[in-house]
Parts: C-alpha cells; sequence; structure tokens
C-alpha cells in the first residue's frame, strides 16, 4: 500500500471508530483486525503502520471529532501533529479524495475545540489542580508494552533470556518483581516465548494489583469483574495453579477469551462462571462459596480514563453522568464481594480511573463491608 493508501484506510477505520464508540460496539483494535481481514492485499506492515497511526490519531484529536466527518479529523490531525499527511489528499487513485475549501474550515473549527468530553476536564482540574495540564497530556504518549512473566513457569531472567534469544530486548520492570517491559509497538504474540506460555501481556499496575491481593496456593479466590481475565490469570499464576480460582463477568464472550490464555498458562485452577449483572443476583450466582472465599478481587467498571494511553477510542465512551453511575454500580459491587468473602478473609477493590469522584470513598468501602 501506498502512504497515501495508509491515510485513507486511517480515515475509513476513524469513521468505524466513532460509530462504535455511540453505539457501544467494538473496540478500535477489533475493528481493525476485522477491516484487515476484509482486505488481504495489506502487507503485514501496512497493518502496523496503519494500526499505529489510526491509534495516535485518536490519542490526540478533541473530543468533538466524532462529530466531524473523518476526512476532517484527519485533516486536523495532519495540521496539528504530522503536516505532511496533508499532500496525501488527491495524490494518487488510492489516496483520499482532494480536500474542498469547506473541509480545511472544518478542520481549523476542530483544532480549537477541547481534548475532552464535557465535564471530564473539571475532573482532572480536581484530581491534579495546577498540573492538570501535564498529566493529561501524559495519556497522549504512546505506553511502553509491559509484560508479565509466568513464573509457574520460569523466572524474570529465563524470560528476558528467552525473548533475547527471538531478537527481543526487554527490560526489568520497575516495581513488579514478575515485570518485563518492551518499547511500544514491540510483537510478542509471535515468539515462541508467548506461545510456551512464558509471558503475556500486563500493565504494570495490574501486576500489583494482582500481587497485592495475597493470592496463595490452596486458596478459594473469586474475580468478581473478570473481563477477559488477565487479572485472574496473574491471581492463578501466584497459586501455583493449586485451589479455586472463579473468574466472573457477566458477558459471556469476554471471559470466552481467557479460555485459550488459560490453556496456554496452563492455569487449570481456573474456573470460568457467567454471572448476572446485578449485584444481589451475583451472590446468588456465587452461593456454592458465598462467605467462604478467601480473596475476592473487584476491578470495578469505572470511566476507564486511566487506560487511554491503550484505549483512546474510550474517551468517546464516557460522559460526566457516567462518573456517578460507575460509583454506584462500585458501592454495588463492594456489597456483594462482602457477602462471598469469608470472615478474616480479604477484598481487593481497584479502578483504572484517574477521576476522584469515579473512585468509592474507603469511608463508602468500610460502611459496605460493616453491612
Amino acid at each position: 500500500m501506498t502512504p497515501a493508501a495508509r491515510t485513507q484506510a486511517v480515515i475509513d477505520l476513524l469513521g468505524d471508530a466513532f460509530q462504535a464508540a455511540e453505539q457501544q460496539g467494538l473496540p478500535a483494535d477489533m475493528l481493525a483486525s476485522r477491516y484487515f481481514a476484509q482486505r488481504r492485499y495489506a502487507g503485514k506492515r501496512d497493518r502496523q503502520a496503519i494500526r499505529d497511526l489510526l491509534f495516535d490519531v485518536l490519542r490526540r484529536l478533541p473530543y468533538s471529532a466524532a462529530y466531524y466527518p473523518p476526512r476532517v479529523a484527519m485533516l486536523a490531525y495532519a495540521r496539528s501533529q504530522t503536516p505532511d499527511l496533508e499532500a496525501h489528499f488527491g495524490s494518487d487513485g488510492y489516496a483520499p479524495a482532494a480536500l474542498q475549501d469547506e473541509e480545511c474550515r472544518d478542520a481549523v473549527r476542530l483544532l480549537a475545540e477541547p481534548l475532552d468530553p464535557p465535564g471530564i476536564s473539571d475532573a482532572w482540574i480536581r484530581r491534579w489542580n495546577h498540573d492538570a495540564a501535564q498529566e493529561r497530556m501524559a495519556l497522549t504518549g504512546r505506553a511502553a508494552l509491559c509484560l508479565r512473566v509466568n513464573i509457574a513457569r520460569t523466572t524474570r531472567d529465563g524470560a528476558m533470556a528467552r525473548l533475547a534469544a527471538e531478537g527481543l530486548a526487554a527490560e526489568p520492570s520497575l516495581l513488579s518483581p514478575f515485570g518485563l517491559r518492551l518499547p511500544a509497538g514491540a510483537r510478542i504474540e509471535s515468539t515462541q516465548a508467548f506461545a510456551d506460555g512464558l509471558i503475556d501481556v500486563q500493565d504494570e499496575a495490574s501486576q500489583i494489583f494482582c500481587r497485592a491481593a495475597g493470592a496463595e496456593p490452596g486458596m478459594t479466590v473469586v474475580d468478581l469483574c473478570a473481563g477477559a481475565g488477565g487479572k485472574s490469570l496473574g491471581l492463578a499464576m501466584l497459586m501455583a495453579g493449586h485451589g479455586r480460582l472463579i473468574a466472573c463477568d457477566p458477558a459471556a464472550e469476554r471471559l470466552e477469551r481467557l479460555r485459550p490464555r488459560a490453556v496456554r498458562e496452563g492455569a487449570d485452577c481456573i474456573e470460568r462462571r457467567v454471572i448476572p449483572a446485578d449485584a444481589d443476583q451475583q451472590v446468588a450466582a456465587l452461593a456454592d462459596v458465598a462467605g467462604q472465599a478467601d480473596i475476592v478481587v473487584v476491578d470495578a467498571p469505572c470511566t476507564g480514563t486511566g487506560t487511554w494511553r491503550r484505549n483512546p477510542e474510550a474517551r468517546w465512551r464516557v460522559h460526566a453522568g457516567d462518573i456517578i453511575r460507575a460509583a454506584d454500580t462500585q458501592a454495588a459491587l463492594i456489597g456483594a464481594a462482602a457477602r462471598i468473602v469469608r470472615p478474616g478473609g480479604r477484598i481487593l477493590y481497584g479502578v483504572c480511573s484517574c477521576c476522584r469522584r469515579a473512585k468509592t470513598s474507603s469511608r463508602a468501602l468500610r460502611s459496605r463491608w460493616r453491612a
């Protein structure tokens, strides 16, 4: 594909991503995978270049870009970040069509718009005060690739040696004792170390979260909001595959993504269980372990602002009212966890939000625990 053809592909995907965000549909990475599956002519380098550009555009565009044509959004990005891209419009047969004067005027208007959804900018200021602008801009950069070493199968040094043999120079992470870091854009899915279940992709914060749970072999652990199972796998690793770990989620399709990952890592102690979204019904669905779990992990639904470097289209999935609704859901989940954990057991609660109001206060958590 020519560089201009890649730009057109990003324009196509921008339109898909904005529409999916409005309808709470597929995330941008899955939209890109589907796009490439229908276009087999796109080579490996083309696919990587298109993905990289798409995600950088999504990180840096103002929020209102979703309400403009994707061509205008792409032009606004080009003028603010990579001026050479503007020359792609109208340059060849596979390029975006030549620009119209109205599109150029719209791009100027778009660049004057705020970066975040209404209400979210105020939340940043409440959280960070004078450092709000600096902290917010940190989320426009690309995150390094963080890996969790499966210490049930190897050591961190062993995993680094295996990756080095495959041409990848990993470094130990700063805080997690079983974490590694690679440069952004490194591809590990095709490595033998990944195929052998020695490593998996997991942010360092999530690794620390898992370690804080204190999971040990022989315990009964419930992951109440497991999603695709990243934290469940980390907990199973710390349990050395011995004990019982129930990974729960209301979405069966998310839990299904855990199955091949657990097989690859040898996490035989994980049991997947689809549960209702209602907290009271969740307790009923877990009646066999209610009041018996040694640890209940609650990685609660939230605005997800802390993940915007990796999931930049999430900006278009959050609204000011979601902060209040998320807090209500979080409080209900804590109440459910308190009924599932055994006396003297532990509840580990966390969110991936940078907004203070998106976090249930410790006082509320304690009151739910007493209830």
